[in-house]
């Protein structure tokens, strides 16, 4: 990001990122994002792991140069399970992606979306812990 925007004198975001809570799913889909996933994603697949990750994304933005590094867009956050087969639904195997719980409720780690940036100077990043 920091070359990007150094490069070509732009501003950055990140567009679609997500990171799972869990490996489990919820409807009779199977899941893009698995067990064997998580030693390659680098967190572990819990509301936790999730919180921390996308801190993490938040923070590496945060931190580009000159206040270049804009914010992120979680992809699909209110993904929730789809039972049945849903054509052309591509969330469907996504839903241990979303920020929510299987049942629709927020875990307490991510209760609020942080900002990046808090007005033009300065900036601010939560803690990713409850």
């Amino acid at each position: 990001m920091n070359e990007i925007s150094a490069s070509y004198n732009k501003p950055v975001i990140i567009a679609e990122t997500a990171y799972p809570f869990t490996v489990d799913a919820g409807d009779d889909h199977d899941n893009l994002f698995g067990d064997g996933q998580q030693e390659q994603g680098g967190y572990e697949a819990t509301v936790q792991g999730q919180a921390t990750a996308m801190h993490d994304v938040i923070a590496a933005v945060a931190q580009v140069p000159d206040g270049k590094g804009l914010g992120i867009f979680y992809w699909e956050p209110e993904g929730f399970p789809s039972p049945g087969r849903l054509e052309g639904r591509g969330w469907q195997r996504l839903e241990n992606m979303a920020m929510f719980t299987f049942q629709r409720q927020r875990p307490a780690v991510v209760k609020r979306v942080p900002l990046v940036r808090t007005g033009r100077s300065g900036g601010q990043v939560i803690q990713a812990t409850s």
